[in-house]
Formats: structure tokens, sequence, C-alpha cells
């Protein structure tokens, strides 16, 4: 008798542990759910979600391209395509270019990117003119100086000089900061 009470309150233990578990489980979900309610809440009534343009909302983008081209140029045409689209749909764009896909600024290579990602010709070269035209354009110094490029020779080899910033990963930071939304190709 003695065994089969011991064996009893052994099961009512272990059940009033998984009992609170459980109840442990309940409270931080009931947390999490609290958590992104006010987060949601406190995004949407913030002061950038309702910067306007002309009556419409403006939103910062910040494009992070540092795919070698030679690797996956599909990528980066996709990350031109996608900064080009914002632009054009009226948002303020920012795009860094770092690692070998600062080639992408360079006439020469660009315009030999369209056959490598089966587009039609002149179409990356038409993207990152609009992106020259419209948006802030920044460069990695020290990846520059890698594929042979200089502030004293960019003249010469990128499609754009004038407004270009030459920075490194404080100019990331700084810029993905800033923006409200981040994306990375």
């Amino acid at each position: 008798m003695f065994r089969r009470r011991a064996a009893t309150l052994q099961r009512h233990r272990h059940r009033s542990r998984r009992t609170r578990v459980t109840h442990y489980r309940v409270w931080w979900l009931w947390l999490a759910v609290w958590w992104r309610t006010e987060t949601t809440s406190k995004l949407i009534s913030s002061p950038l979600a309702s910067r306007t343009t002309l009556g419409e909302a403006m939103t910062t983008y910040f494009f992070m391209i540092s795919t070698d081209p030679d690797v996956d140029p599909r990528r980066c045409a996709v990350g031109l395509a996608c900064a080009a689209e914002a632009l054009t749909s009226g948002h303020e764009v920012e795009v860094f270019f770092a690692s070998h896909a600062v080639q992408l600024l360079q006439g020469q290579f660009i315009d030999g990117l369209d056959s490598r990602v089966g587009m039609p010709s002149g179409t990356c070269r038409t993207m990152m003119e609009s992106l020259i035209a419209g948006a802030k354009i920044a460069c990695s110094t020290g990846s520059q100086a890698v594929v042979g490029v200089t502030p004293e020779n960019a003249d010469e080899v990128l499609m754009v000089t004038d407004g270009l910033v030459w920075s490194g990963p404080p100019g990331v930071v700084a810029m993905s900061a800033a923006a409200d939304v981040v994306l990375s190709f």
C-alpha cells in the first residue's frame, strides 16, 4: 500500500510540474504576442512611417549589393532591378556597392552583364543610369582599390563620379541605420 501511495504522489508531482511548465510557456507566448503587437503599433505610428511626398507614403530603401557579379550575375541584376523599381515607385533609394560588386559601376562591365543574365541588351545599363540619376550611390573605397579604381582614376573607369560617396563599413552602418527598409543582394 505504501508503494502504491508513493507512486500516486510521484505522478501528482510530475503532473504538477508539467502544469507549471505549461503555464510558464503560455505566459511567454502571451508576452511574445503582446510585444509584437506593441512594437507593430509603435512602428505604424512612427514618424518614419508617416513621411509623405505629394500625399503618398515615401519609404527610404537601402540596397547593399556585395555579390560578385562573376559568381552570381543574376543576383546582381535582381538587386539593380529592385533598386530601380523602388526609385520608379517614388521612394528614396540609397545603394551601396561593396566587394567585387563595385565592378557594376564600370561602364564596360555593366554592358557585358546583360548577355550573362539573359536580358535584352542595354537593360542593366538602363537600370544603372536610372539609379545614377535618382538614387544616392556609394561604394567601398577598399573594394574599388582591389579592382584598380581610385578616386583619382574614377572619371576614366566608372559610370558615375558626381555625387558618388566613397566609404567603407561606417558608411554602410550609417546608411542602413537611417533607412526604413534594408535589402542585401
